[in-house]
């Protein structure tokens, strides 16, 4: 996962072209057009300006999925079970909740401002 995080920050910019292909594709075959809505550089720019948290949530990925593995295979599933679930629903979510919707602060979180 740290590989793909890697991948992430490397090719961050060219990452967007990706989504602006598609869009041009979809046009192509009678579908509505995004860039209509948004341009193709506003696309690039906010892909290059997500891809770091794509990159660290990766690497975090990798870590938490090792982690579980070890306390699996020394029988702990009860403790991952409840880490997962207080991390995710107890922490997790409320705060992504009242960040992006409550603040204001969008997809990006604190990290914005």
């Amino acid at each position: 996962m740290g590989l793909a995080g890697g991948i992430l920050l490397v090719s961050r910019e060219q990452l967007g072209a990706i989504f602006v292909k598609q869009g041009a594709v979809d046009t192509a075959r009678g579908g509505s057009a995004a860039s209509d809505k948004v341009s193709s550089d506003a696309i690039r720019a906010l892909v290059a300006k997500l891809a770091p948290y794509a990159a660290a949530f990766a690497a975090a990925d990798g870590v938490q999925g090792v982690a579980q593995g070890v306390l699996r295979g020394c029988g702990m599933q009860r403790t991952i079970a409840i880490a997962n679930f207080c991390g995710f629903w107890v922490i997790g979510v409320p705060t992504g909740f009242y960040l992006c919707f409550t603040k204001s602060l969008g997809v990006q979180g604190a990290s914005r401002q």
